[in-house]
């Protein structure tokens, strides 16, 4: 499926001191029934009319590796109160407190999603998606057209990139997990301080342990995170996260509105894209922002404003 092999997979080391070897494989299923949840307005900002949520055009929103649709919730509520459209926060198989199930590729995480909306009859939906969700938006775009309406790209690209970064998150998260039965018995506020001992030795962003901190699962004992890490991990699932699939025919175009939003300070869109975005989304406009990979965290305000400006007209 792939053109390439990408530089994610853990070392012999690794492999062996998480004991990988003995992790038990992810259920395989080709689509799973995926959780979500509409980002209402505040009572008192609802629209005026009260059929206007339903009569407008649904907006999706797809997260990225290791988040949830939690992520969205405040920018979501905020585009469904200046826009009137009904926003859904979508998580995505293995993400959230969706089923945890393989493989997790592009074409089965998309067909999850296209499949999620044609059962909800959410019709002409607005498709918005960061990062892995990005790249998910886009094949869902591509592959069923007569779903979507409009398609909001957030900081990636329809190219192959390796993930190195998210390799030693996840791999952090992975020794999380290798040690997590040692301290899982504490009081939930032990286990975070311990989490992160383990979490700095690997990541030195603050707000990244963080991020990956939200994933802590405290109602399952015999795990640290609600994300299947140690799977992610033997299967080298950022291998795929990083690639492109290459059995989207060449001829695929989503030619409908699509805005690309772009982290000026983020390496996921480089210029010498261009050329795929224009192949495959050739009504795209472009639009940067003063930030790093995590944009609408970093530039919420100026995300809602183009998102909202996008949906209107």
């Amino acid at each position: 499926m792939w053109t390439r092999r990408l530089s994610t997979k853990v070392s012999h080391h690794t492999y062996k001191q998480l004991g990988l070897d003995h992790v038990k494989g992810l259920p395989r299923h080709d689509v799973v029934p995926l959780s979500w949840q509409q980002f209402k307005p505040k009572k008192s900002l609802m629209p005026s009319s009260s059929s206007s949520l339903t009569s407008k055009s649904p907006v999706i929103m797809l997260h990225g590796f290791l988040g949830s649709k939690q992520n969205y919730s405040s920018v979501g509520r905020k585009i469904s109160e200046l826009t009137g459209h009904p926003v859904f926060g979508v998580d995505l198989r293995n993400h959230g407190q969706s089923p945890h199930a393989s493989p997790h590729t592009y074409p089965v995480l998309a067909h999850d999603v296209s499949q999620l909306v044609e059962d909800q009859q959410w019709h002409d939906a607005i498709i918005v998606g960061h990062s892995m969700g990005a790249k998910v938006a886009m094949i869902c775009a591509l592959q069923h057209p007569k779903l979507y309406s409009k398609l909001v790209i957030i900081d990636n690209s329809p190219v192959q990139a390796a993930l190195v970064a998210l390799t030693r998150d996840l791999e952090a998260m992975g020794h999380v997990e290798a040690q997590y039965r040692q301290f899982s018995d504490k009081p939930t506020a032990k286990q975070l301080d311990k989490i992160e001992d383990i979490l700095k030795e690997y990541e030195p962003d603050a707000g990244v342990r963080l991020f990956l901190k939200s994933n802590f699962d405290k109602h399952d004992p015999s795990r640290a995170f609600r994300v299947p890490v140690l799977n992610f991990l033997k299967d080298d699932v950022l291998n795929d996260m990083g690639g492109w699939p290459d059995n989207i025919p060449k001829h695929c175009r989503f030619p409908k509105p699509t805005l690309v939003m772009k982290g000026a300070h983020s390496n996921f869109i480089k210029t010498e894209y261009k050329p795929a975005f224009d192949h495959y989304f050739p009504n795209n406009q472009l639009k940067v922002y003063d930030s790093g990979h995590w944009v609408v965290q970093q530039r919420p305000e100026e995300v809602v404003r183009d998102i909202v400006d996008f949906i209107n007209h």
